[in-house]
């Protein structure tokens, strides 16, 4: 590249580097989707269920065998929700339990935004939800008398 081709102020400059950048090592799109889950996470009447337990991390920390089934375990003051992943031939299966709240259905969301699945929650709190596309997804549960609780997000 000659100097009689680079722009001659330095916003067009930067904006040829972005170019640049972008055409020799593009973001993954799962960074794309993730800056748009992660932008929408957070609503004022939304109690925000953090994630404390993911046995796909723990496995690695320890060198454990793998397991085909992935445990994910939420929190949110008295609610707790506990969810299975398990890989199946038509994706994934998500098995879970409600516990400290009884929604009528859990809504799982994907990073996409189009792809929403919605589950009923039997008496006990259970739940199954299948097939679940890979990549990141939050649970929305609708609790009944009390504020919505949605899960932090998780790439399945």
């Amino acid at each position: 590249m000659t100097g009689d081709s680079l722009p001659a102020d330095d916003d067009a400059f930067l904006d040829h580097l972005r170019a640049v950048a972008a055409e020799a090592d593009p973001p993954p799109e799962l960074t794309a989707l993730a800056a748009r889950a992660a932008f929408a996470t957070r609503r004022l009447d939304e109690e925000l269920a953090e994630l404390v337990l993911d046995s796909a991390e723990a496995r690695t920390a320890v060198r454990a065998a793998r397991s085909d089934v992935r445990v994910l375990s939420f929190e949110a003051g008295e609610v707790v929700v506990e969810v299975q992943v398990q890989d199946t031939d038509h994706g994934q299966e998500l098995r879970g339990l409600v516990d400290g709240a009884r929604p009528d259905t859990v809504t799982i969301e994907s990073g996409k935004g189009t792809d929403s699945l919605v589950v009923p929650v039997d008496e006990d709190g259970w739940f199954v939800a299948a097939p679940v596309r890979p990549g990141p997804v939050r649970l929305r549960l609708a609790t009944p008398g009390g504020p919505t609780v949605l899960t932090t997000w998780v790439v399945l």
